[in-house]
């Protein structure tokens, strides 16, 4: 059995439920709102600092590249190169590995494997000079292959 009190109540419920949905959604917003007014206020009490800290970091970056153009200056008169790599190589070096390259490529571009087939063991650790003394240069490399493999 309901009481007529108790059905008073269960109707007026569900307007009381809305109301405090709303009043909830009013309050989540405001705390929103004020979360948003509290960062904006940080970011700007920060701009003057931001300003002084872009202002010193700009000067050190110019200090930093005065001085690096002036060792890669002293690099270049000495015949070195100050480029991105391992470090410091001379250009009769850079001329070396680039035809070892070019030799690599004109073997074919042999698998370690195959270099051991023609030379033996030790031919991975021998430079493309060292190959050619053993008999077979970059050019004939491919031949010598075919050879060692039809035997």
């Amino acid at each position: 059995m309901m009481t007529a009190k108790r059905a008073a109540t269960q109707q007026t419920n569900p307007v009381v439920a809305v109301n405090t949905l709303s009043e909830i959604e009013k309050a989540k917003q405001r705390l929103k709102d004020l979360e948003a007014k509290q960062k904006a206020e940080a970011f700007a009490a920060q701009a003057p600092l931001r300003a002084e800290y872009e202002k010193v970091m700009a000067e050190a970056k110019q200090r930093h590249t005065k001085a690096l153009e002036e060792l890669r200056a002293q690099f270049k008169a000495r015949g070195l190169s100050f480029g991105a790599g391992s470090g410091v190589m001379s250009e009769a070096g850079k001329a070396g590995i680039a035809e070892g390259a070019r030799l690599f490529a004109l073997a074919g571009k042999p698998s370690r494997a195959d270099i051991i087939l023609v030379y033996g063991p030790k031919g991975p650790a021998w430079a493309w000079a060292q190959r050619a003394k053993a008999g077979v240069d970059a050019a004939h490399f491919q031949e010598a292959l075919a050879a060692k493999r039809t035997n």
